[in-house]
């Protein structure tokens, strides 16, 4: 005798919840034991901790995601993102909506990854530094000549891709440390200059941790 189809309930089918974002306000410890998003909000930099996974929560996945515009830091017993050696101390960028994301592969260590949001270009109005540890487009639209700087890529920034454009009719300077930047012409180079009209953009690549190589570059002049 055939057996009846057996009718199987699903009492919570469709109402699948969404993710819980928790708020982190100040200095602490981010939970290890639970999957999470943790949305910093601290009015500074704040000083976070990211212990050792441990051998029960190899898989789970943590997002930090920056939600006031400091350099808020990730200190982790060991964190790895496909360079050489183990980074500890992640150093997120310095603007709302910039995010790494954490998984647990072993009992002792996490792979990283660092994001901003998609197409995002960010603006600087004055003088500053140009973050190295993330892509980014970055648009120069200071009143006057605005003096950046741009540090050496480092072992744990090869592959970066930075963009930088003209947002205000000065010649805006860029000094990259010892020279980096490499344009095909004889030896490293040290300044660049926007042309004095906006529009001009410049876009280098970390080849190695002490080199920017020059993908594109539109009326920038590298000396």
């Amino acid at each position: 005798m055939p057996q009846r189809p057996r009718t199987v309930q699903y009492p919570h089918r469709g109402a699948f919840a969404a993710p819980e974002i928790t708020t982190i306000t100040d200095d602490g410890a981010i939970p290890v034991d639970v999957d999470g998003i943790y949305l910093v909000t601290k009015g500074s930099a704040a000083a976070l901790t990211l212990a050792a996974p441990g051998a029960k929560n190899l898989g789970r996945r943590v997002t930090v995601i920056a939600g006031s515009d400091y350099a808020h830091v990730v200190t982790t017993s060991g964190g790895h993102d496909g360079t050489t050696g183990a980074h500890t101390a992640l150093t997120m960028v310095p603007f709302i909506g910039s995010k790494i994301t954490f998984t647990a592969f072993s009992a002792s260590q996490w792979e990283f990854e660092y994001s901003t949001p998609r197409d995002e270009i960010t603006t600087i109005a004055g003088d500053g530094a140009i973050p190295v540890n993330v892509d980014g487009v970055y648009l120069l639209t200071k009143g006057s000549a605005a003096a950046i700087s741009l540090a050496l890529p480092g072992a744990a920034n090869i592959g970066r891709r930075i963009t930088l454009i003209g947002g205000s009719d000065f010649a805006h300077v860029v000094t990259a440390a010892s020279t980096g930047v490499h344009d095909g012409t004889t030896g490293g180079h040290g300044t660049l200059t926007s042309p004095a009209f906006e529009g001009g953009s410049l876009t280098l690549r970390a080849v190695t941790a002490a080199k920017w190589a020059v993908e594109a570059n539109n009326l920038w002049v590298i000396t």
